[in-house]
């Protein structure tokens, strides 16, 4: 399919350390991310509070993990379209 036919936004990576190694995902500005831990810690942040710099050797922290805690999967979240 030509790439006319689907929305224009701004998109970017976002690339997240979890314990099968790095998981990358193109995401849009207007998608919600889903983080998962080991521990069945959920957390949903919006793509658009992320910030896009953090200390160049590590990136920017989305979230908090105690030592023995691994991030195991990363979801992004399609917004559902309402029909009125």
């Amino acid at each position: 399919a030509p790439w006319l036919d689907r929305p224009l936004s701004v998109a970017g990576r976002v690339m997240v350390e979890t314990e099968n190694g790095i998981e990358s995902k193109l995401v849009n500005i207007d998608q919600d991310l889903m983080l998962i831990t080991n521990g069945g810690i959920i957390i949903r942040l919006r793509v658009q509070d992320i910030s896009e710099i953090g200390r160049v050797t590590s990136g920017v922290k989305l979230m908090g993990l105690d030592k023995d805690t691994k991030i195991v999967s990363v979801a992004r979240i399609r917004e559902e379209k309402v029909d009125e």
